[in-house]
């Protein structure tokens, strides 16, 4: 069809939100109807379709919709700036079971996956899928991309902060010394430099200085 992009999913999407500004969204006509049309016109134009599904309502919603495959989102995950108080594994299977449930019930063979919450990193996920045998596989997202990052970024810092200069070199230190401790002026004008007082022509006195002075240099 000459398609630049082969998919699409809804994100942003608003089953990140609950409570009061979920309902003021609700409010202004940001529902999440709106996505499953989207995903309805996408899987029309055959493209990939691989919907974010809060609520085993959302899930059975997407399917209708024709969705290629659903993604349980469990959750913003962890990290450094993430969540604070994500499921738990145990949890997060139940959550992704029912998903699937209510996905199968209209169509057998949907493809569901999990994502976000509690699976995190690869061997926790490896767990999750075990215990989970109707779960089709996983969709990374910030286990793949922010936290490896964050892990990075923290390292690298550690190690430039753990830097430790070593001690001046002894040239360093000798070049170091050359330099006056006292200001410049004080250094010359403490050496009294000697007089030559025979080699002199005209010694003046103070009355004759006055007036040479007054009358400028003559030789």
């Amino acid at each position: 069809m000459g398609h630049e992009n082969t998919g699409v999913q809804n994100f942003p999407t608003v089953g990140h939100f609950d409570g009061k500004i979920r309902n003021n969204m609700d409010g202004t006509g940001l529902v999440y109807d709106k996505e499953v049309e989207m995903i309805r016109l996408a899987h029309d134009l055959d493209l990939l379709t691989t919907p974010y599904c809060f609520t085993e309502d959302e899930a059975s919603a997407m399917v209708k919709a024709g969705a290629d495959l659903i993604v349980a989102h469990g959750g913003t995950t962890g990290g450094t700036i993430g969540a604070t108080d994500a499921n738990d594994v145990g949890s997060g299977n139940r959550y992704h079971d029912a998903h699937r449930d209510a996905s199968r019930r209209i169509r057998k063979d949907i493809l569901v996956i999990c994502h976000g919450g509690p699976f995190d990193e690869p061997e926790t996920v490896e767990k999750a899928l075990k215990m989970m045998p109707g779960i089709n596989g996983f969709y990374g997202a910030t286990s793949m991309e922010r936290l490896p990052v964050e892990r990075a970024i923290t390292e690298q810092v550690r190690k430039f902060t753990g830097i430790r200069v070593e001690p001046l070199k002894k040239e360093a230190r000798q070049v170091i010394d050359l330099v006056p401790r006292e200001h410049p002026f004080t250094l010359k004008n403490t050496e009294v430099q000697p007089v030559d007082w025979e080699s002199c022509g005209t010694i003046l006195s103070e009355r004759d200085m006055r007036r040479v002075l007054s009358k400028g240099w003559a030789g």
